[in-house]
């Protein structure tokens, strides 16, 4: 038996599987936007089978207070889209400071 190929099938069968994505915005130093997701989700269904498609959205809006050169404190402010089937993601929009 081939281990890598083994290790893929044990992976693909246990728990949920994904492609997480993720793009970073910076519009200056101070400002910027992250939006991520998973662009694919694989999840148990509770009957046997899988549940296949697009996962939840995250857009988050972030914030840097510079003080000097070597310190910076920072602010998010966070918004969950329910992309996602109701077997796959929350089913509801979630926000997060």
């Amino acid at each position: 038996m081939d281990f890598t190929r083994g290790i893929c099938l044990v992976l693909l069968n246990a728990g949920s599987n994904s492609l997480p994505l993720t793009v970073k915005l910076g519009f200056s130093e101070q400002w910027g936007v992250v939006v991520s997701g998973e662009a694919y989700v694989s999840s148990p269904d509770g009957n046997g089978g899988r549940a296949k498609g697009v996962g939840d959205t995250l857009f988050v809006l972030k914030r840097a207070f510079l003080v000097d050169d070597a310190t910076a404190f920072g602010l998010e402010l966070g918004a969950k889209a329910p992309t996602a089937k109701d077997s796959i993601g929350s089913g509801r929009a979630d926000y997060s400071l």
